[in-house]
């Protein structure tokens, strides 16, 4: 019954057409998404792999870093280094001193290890020497700092990161031509006076440490 139903409806909708119906089997038949669902014919002797499915593995190689940068530079920096290795080894009881090491210390049970990289969470810690290109990165499409920051939260993190993406943000001149302009004032003006001399404007002035002051009468009737 729903098959029957659904071909009475395409009938109608196609009743305005002239059309012919031809049978195609499903391998011929292309889907929308054609990155990762469209039929392909392969010879015999031909390799499975076609361009259309290197796109991927082309946007991964043009990632600004990769795991192996960051867990090589997070192991040459003396603070990520040691936050690394009491990571791995356990965080000391005493209160931590060290300005730099801060950050890292009041996040200590957030942290973790993978492939040799700090992670805050789900947030990989990027090692100085390789922050400015994560901040071209999230700045390459200039969309200003609240979605530098959305995708940032979801990715990378560094102590003052939210300050760097506020000043690469400052410093671009599209982004600020490009940015929201800010909410109109309201207008106040001011009460309509209801009778002569219901308010009075006085403008001060001083000349050689003399002081003046002229009146203005809000209403003339």
């Amino acid at each position: 019954m729903l098959a029957a139903a659904r071909l009475q409806r395409w009938s109608l909708l196609l009743s305005s057409y002239h059309y012919e119906i031809e049978f195609k089997p499903s391998a011929e038949v292309a889907s929308a998404d054609a990155l990762s669902r469209l039929p392909l014919r392969y010879k015999k002797d031909a390799g499975v792999e076609e361009e259309i499915f290197h796109v991927a593995s082309q946007q991964l190689n043009k990632h600004p870093v990769s795991a192996t940068d960051i867990a090589r530079e997070t192991a040459r920096n003396p603070t990520t280094a040691r936050a690394l290795s009491v990571t791995q080894h356990g965080w000391p009881n005493n209160f931590c001193t060290d300005p730099n090491f801060k950050p890292y210390f009041h996040r200590r049970h957030e942290l973790s290890v993978e492939q040799g990289c700090l992670m805050w969470g789900m947030r990989t810690i990027v090692p100085p020497t390789l922050q400015q290109p994560i901040l071209d990165e999230l700045h390459r499409a200039h969309p200003g700092i609240a979605s530098m920051k959305a995708t940032a939260r979801s990715h990378v993190w560094w102590p003052g990161i939210d300050s760097d993406i506020e000043e690469t943000a400052r410093r671009c001149q599209q982004c600020i031509n490009q940015r929201k302009a800010p909410p109109v004032a309201p207008l106040s003006p001011w009460s309509w006076p209801t009778a002569p001399w219901h308010r009075i404007h006085i403008d001060f002035a001083t000349h050689q440490s003399s002081h003046y002051q002229s009146h203005r009468g809000g209403c003339t009737l």
